[in-house]
């Protein structure tokens, strides 16, 4: 079922030449946009990886049960 919708539209942007540069262009989009989304998440893993450990803080108070 599958197979037959991706030959369907396989014939289709074969007899229509300017969908294939349409395709090459989004193609080219989606890559750009996939490197970007990357790119952030590395930087969002780098940035709290050298963010400086901070020191536990002491209570105010002393609990005694």
């Amino acid at each position: 079922m599958l197979e037959n919708w991706f030959s369907q539209i396989n014939t289709y942007i074969l007899s229509h030449p300017q969908w294939i540069a349409k395709l090459d262009f989004l193609l080219r989009v989606k890559c750009g946009l996939l490197t970007a989304l990357m790119g952030y998440f590395v930087y969002l893993i780098f940035k709290e990886r050298t963010k400086p450990a901070e020191k536990p803080q002491k209570p105010p108070y002393r609990f005694v049960a």
